[in-house]
């Protein structure tokens, strides 16, 4: 897994910062998690299962949140689609039912 390092100019400023990618239709559940993690990752949101996928080839997240139920396709399709393209990604599956 890849971390964004990024140095300052002092001997002791370097500052993590984790890429995750939230695929998920519930933009309240969108809204806390990037309230929530503002701090120490870069959150990017996708609110269906294609977006997400494109998403995913555009940033090379390091940890994908993924919704079970989406909109446009469901979140196994997704991770299937995620193992074709051979993606390092750390998965982690969610549902709200």
């Amino acid at each position: 897994m890849s971390l964004g390092l990024r140095s300052g100019w002092g001997c002791n400023s370097i500052q993590v910062m984790i890429r995750l990618l939230f695929i998920d239709d519930d933009p309240g559940a969108q809204k806390t998690l990037k309230m929530v993690l503002a701090e120490s990752c870069q959150v990017i949101s996708a609110f269906t299962g294609n977006a997400g996928l494109n998403a995913l080839k555009e940033m090379d997240p390091d940890v994908v949140l993924l919704d079970i139920n989406l909109p446009d396709i469901d979140g196994l399709s997704v991770l299937e689609e995620m193992m074709a393209l051979n993606d390092h990604s750390l998965v982690i599956m969610l549902t709200a039912l």
